[in-house]
């Protein structure tokens, strides 16, 4: 084979491995190309390398795949993090500013569904409360720490970061649909008008922001088995 096939098929091997992530497994495939020219092209001053002894240098297509996988997972994990701590700010900044619209508005709960609501109301306050502490676990695992470690182990801890922000999103449906029993409580009795679109709208916004992470989540969950496949899927077992 000509140095041209061989680099390209080097390059090939390791994208190919990568091919969970399209835009990913192009980008290092194109880089892996560029590297090899230019570290030949560096090297024909001393002594003319061949694409053979240039791809054995740069390394194993396995282990440099597991490395980039890595490197992609560390990014999606921080992402969605990032993600997750927003969302709970918004969520928090909606609901403070529908209970300060109720009390403008004078919206109060009937008597007879009074205990409903407080029930309803506690659970809304615990799931909620659930979420945070879970997004700031996740976040302290995630950013807490910077020892050196294998790919598989660092895999492994953004599996667990992941699995965190996902039951922090789960108590925060809870809490929204808890939002959105105790809004049609409030609209018990009343005649519908353009008032009520304030509370509708701001339950509505808070289902869109959640529905959004579940997304990215489902989106990530879908690629990780192929991501952890690539580093030593033992090592991840234990």
């Amino acid at each position: 084979m000509r140095d041209p096939e061989i680099i390209a098929a080097y390059a090939a091997s390791i994208a190919g491995r990568l091919d969970f992530d399209p835009s990913l497994s192009r980008r290092v495939r194109q880089e892996v190309e560029d590297h090899l020219w230019e570290s030949m092209s560096t090297r024909a001053s001393n002594g003319l390398e061949t694409a053979q002894e240039a791809t054995a240098r740069f390394g194993d297509p396995q282990a440099l795949a597991a490395e980039f996988a890595t490197m992609w997972l560390a990014e999606q994990t921080r992402k969605l993090s990032a993600a997750a701590v927003l969302l709970v700010l918004a969520l928090l900044l909606i609901m403070k500013a529908r209970l300060a619209w109720y009390g403008i508005a004078q919206w109060t709960l009937n008597a007879e569904l009074r205990t409903v609501g407080l029930t309803v109301g506690l659970v809304d306050i615990y799931a909620f409360w659930l979420a945070v502490t879970c997004v700031v676990a996740g976040w302290a695992y995630l950013f807490g720490y910077r020892i050196a470690a294998s790919c598989a182990a660092q895999c492994r801890r953004f599996c667990h970061v992941v699995c965190l922000t996902s039951v922090s999103v789960l108590a925060l449906m809870v809490s929204v649909t808890c939002d959105v029993v105790l809004t049609a409580l409030r609209l018990v009795g009343r005649d519908f008008s353009a008032q009520a679109l304030i509370p509708l709208a701001s339950v509505a916004a808070e289902s869109a922001l959640i529905g959004v992470l579940v997304l990215k989540i489902c989106s990530l969950a879908t690629r990780m088995p192929r991501t952890t496949a690539l580093v030593e899927p033992d090592t991840l077992r234990r």
